[in-house]
């Protein structure tokens, strides 16, 4: 049965070649890649082709390993051969809307094949990077980057990760990214955390250790960290004193002055602390002296302010809004003796006194 299937391979390459002389033969290409979208000239080292019809009488044909689920067959892209003379003639890569894969490159003259001297010709195709979206997210991470290129796949035998990087060179990583099922123009990324002050960056796209060639420039590639905020230490503070609190998050600058500004409820006036950066993760501020009315025990204490954290001119933190209280307290009264007999005018010390309300004893 082996024997068999032999003369049946052998019977069907002769019939391939029917068409073709003996004195038509090639003995391989350059270059051995292409770069999928970009415009690539394979130059065919060949001998005894016609030249009477330049263009169309012979074909580059690039089969690949990748099988057609529907017909069951391997997929291949081919183009026209231009014919110079006997030995001369080229082709160009064909419209590639396949992954990225190798490809054996075949010559026919109609539907036979050329008779090829030594090993198969291999020629790579490469994937492409063109763009990223969105261009801008915070230093905290965990957004969706959309990688749009060409050749992507599905099955790659290794990962593909993307690559921030800044102008001083620092740089963070993402985890395995993921090609959008069915495509091979669209990778989907996880934007790692940035540990450094939030900056400008260049994204980079990899397939295991080798990068990826892009087309988009340094504006489609672009990536602009924003500093975010994670945590608040505190929420509630005497309205009297001044209460320390923290902020945690990514991307704190330290070259520009960093501000708290604590705005009543109704969102006029407040009060600016000055803050200060401890490094790209952390800021603190202590609260100011509360001009407002505030609530009178935290347990019942309706939110009656918001924080902001701004550095120099730009918000970076915003919590949600009268997610901040200023408690009423008292700390003295005048005067401090008197006549059993009362009648005296007490006068209470204090901050954060509603001046609407009506007074209890």
């Amino acid at each position: 049965m082996r024997a068999i299937g032999l003369i049946a391979a052998m019977l069907t390459l002769l019939a391939a070649r029917a068409g073709a002389s003996e004195s038509e033969i090639w003995r391989g290409v350059t270059p051995g890649e292409a770069v999928i979208g970009r415009n690539t000239t394979f130059s065919l080292d060949v001998s005894g082709l016609l030249t009477g019809e330049r263009v169309g009488l012979y074909t580059c044909q690039f089969r690949t390993s990748i099988v057609d689920p529907l017909r069951g067959v391997h997929e291949e892209r081919s183009s026209p051969v231009t014919v110079f003379s006997p030995g001369a003639a080229q082709c160009d890569a064909p419209a590639w809307d396949l992954p990225a894969v190798d490809a054996v490159l075949e010559l026919y003259k109609g539907d036979s094949m050329l008779a090829k001297q030594g090993w198969p010709a291999l020629v790579t195709f490469k994937p492409l990077v063109l763009s990223v979206a969105p261009q801008a997210g915070t230093a905290g991470g965990g957004e969706t980057l959309t990688v749009s290129g060409r050749g992507f796949y599905e099955d790659a035998e290794e990962e593909y990760t993307c690559i921030w990087t800044d102008g001083g060179g620092a740089s963070v990583a993402s985890a395995a990214c993921v090609v959008t099922p069915g495509s091979t123009r669209e990778l989907l990324c996880t934007t790692p955390a940035w540990p450094y002050p939030a900056a400008a960056t260049q994204v980079a796209v990899r397939l295991g250790a080798a990068a990826i060639l892009s087309d988009g420039g340094a504006r489609a590639m672009a990536f602009n960290y924003t500093p975010s905020c994670s945590s608040f230490s505190a929420a509630v503070a005497d309205a009297t004193s001044h209460t320390n609190v923290s902020m945690g998050g990514h991307g704190f600058r330290s070259d520009e002055p960093a501000s708290c500004h604590f705005i009543p409820g109704g969102g006029v006036g407040g009060v600016v602390s000055p803050a200060v950066v401890h490094g790209p993760n952390a800021i603190s501020c202590l609260t100011p002296l509360w001009p407002e009315a505030g609530c009178v025990s935290a347990p019942d204490c309706q939110h009656n302010a918001s924080l902001r954290i701004f550095l120099g001119e730009t918000l970076v933190c915003a919590p949600p809004p009268e997610a901040f209280a200023f408690l009423s307290v008292w700390s003295g009264v005048a005067p401090t003796q008197g006549l059993a007999s009362g009648g005296y005018a007490l006068t209470v010390r204090g901050g954060g006194f509603d001046v609407a309300s009506e007074a209890k004893p």
